[in-house]
């Protein structure tokens, strides 16, 4: 009787992606066949190279099959890091003052890491929290893109209204006359 020790199986790092982002897995060994565990995620859970797009953090397991028939298994751990929400408020104000932005950007776990803004008129920031001074009355479509401390991307993109300066005139009738003069406006 030869007993035959099973080929080693290598499932490769552990891996970490943004929520929906595709993560290549590649087993490598003397194998013959292939079968992941959990299959839930995966494109294709018979070959060595499957792709995994879970929706939360999930531990795979490898089971290899060599020319012997004989089983190896290694795991991987994929971490899912969540897609972060942009948001934000502006200030209502008329052309020449200046809109104040507030971040009300949040993610699950972690930070927001960085922030950036396009206003629509040329102007940029990388503010939290930036104000920015309109020239021009009208409709502008700002966007903010925030990108977590895990690499995570999400952005939003509002419409704000500036308005125009508004316009003071008056017309006092009569403009001459004798003292006291009685004057409407």
């Amino acid at each position: 009787i030869t007993v035959l020790p099973a080929e080693p199986v290598n499932a490769g790092a552990d891996a970490s992606a943004c929520l929906g982002d595709p993560i290549p897995l590649t087993a490598t060994g003397n194998g013959v066949s292939y079968s992941w565990s959990p299959a839930t995620g995966l494109d294709n859970a018979n070959i060595a190279t499957p792709v995994a797009t879970p929706a939360t953090t999930t531990q795979y397991t490898v089971t290899m099959t060599d020319a012997n028939n004989c089983t190896a298994s290694d795991a991987v751990t994929v971490t899912i890091n969540p897609i972060p929400v942009a948001a934000f408020s502006a200030t209502s104000v008329c052309n020449g003052f200046a809109t104040v932005f507030t971040n009300q950007s949040t993610v699950s776990s972690g930070t927001i890491a960085s922030n950036n803004w396009i206003f629509d008129d040329s102007n940029t920031s990388t503010l939290a929290s930036p104000t920015n001074t309109y020239l021009l009355p009208g409709n502008y479509s700002v966007q903010l893109t925030v990108v977590s401390n895990q690499g995570c991307t999400n952005s939003v993109t509002q419409s704000i209204t500036v308005h125009p300066l508004p316009v003071v005139g008056f017309e006092a009738v009569p403009t001459d006359g004798c003292i006291p003069l009685d004057v409407p406006f």
